[in-house]
């Protein structure tokens, strides 16, 4: 298998497969949404472990998984995305060979798994397009809150916590060098993009979306609220701030 490693440290898939998620980019005018691509199989056997714990002993929720020998993440040619949440999104990855290919009517429906299918790709044949450019609109910022030392990419209706200088790095270099902002800063960056308060709070604790949770956009969370019943989330900066003081920050 010939690996290649997505833009924007989204993760590696089989290289036929990202050559397909980088035309995406092109074409949605933004880095495609990438939570986890290509999967080892310590990873993959690991989530399957915790599925079967879930579903067998009364472990906590965890998302239906097949291990190294099955799953798809392992060959590099599957995608957990929150753009199948977005219709006009969505058309874009179907156009371009990726099929929804694990929809169940029980606790296993995952909407958010995508399967690349070369055969189905109507773009396969064009050129590879040169990496999707960075924040050249500034919809991107990255924004560390001062009060508490977390740091988190904020765009329109959507929010990322970033848990390590790592991934900052990598982020930086995407979308701009990271702002220090105090509470008015930090409120007129949040309120600015349209996201709730208490996203803040449950991306940060890692209790939304994405496969390590920290993740939330309004698209995802509509669906969400269409399959389960809407719920409000609200809260104040003071609030917020409050909560995640027993949190254990990695940037500070």
């Amino acid at each position: 298998m010939q690996v290649t490693q997505l833009t924007g440290g989204r993760g590696w898939l089989e290289s036929a497969a990202a050559a397909s998620v980088h035309r995406i980019d092109r074409q949605l005018g933004r880095l495609a949404d990438v939570n986890d691509a290509g999967r080892s199989a310590e990873q993959a056997n690991k989530n399957r472990a915790a599925w079967e714990d879930y579903k067998y002993r009364g472990g906590p929720w965890a998302p239906y998984a097949l291990g190294a020998d099955e799953s798809v993440h392992c060959k590099g040619r599957a995608v957990d995305s929150d753009d199948w949440y977005n219709d006009a999104a969505a058309a874009v990855w179907r156009e371009n060979g990726w099929r929804q290919t694990a929809r169940y009517n029980d606790d296993r429906d995952e909407p958010w798994h995508g399967e690349y299918l070369p055969e189905n790709d109507q773009h396969i044949n064009d050129p590879e397009p040169a990496p999707a450019t960075t924040n050249g609109d500034n919809m991107i910022t990255i924004a560390r809150w001062i009060k508490t030392g977390a740091c988190y990419k904020v765009g329109p209706e959507s929010i990322w916590y970033i848990g390590s200088q790592e991934e900052l790095g990598a982020q930086q270099v995407l979308y701009g060098e990271m702002k220090n902002l105090d509470d008015v800063g930090f409120r007129a960056v949040i309120d600015s993009n349209f996201i709730p308060w208490a996203v803040v709070e449950q991306v940060t604790r890692g209790q939304v979306y994405g496969t390590n949770g920290r993740y939330w956009s309004r698209s995802a969370a509509e669906g969400e609220a269409g399959r389960a019943g809407t719920k409000r989330v609200q809260s104040s900066l003071d609030q917020v701030a409050k909560n995640l003081a027993d949190v254990k920050v990695t940037l500070s």
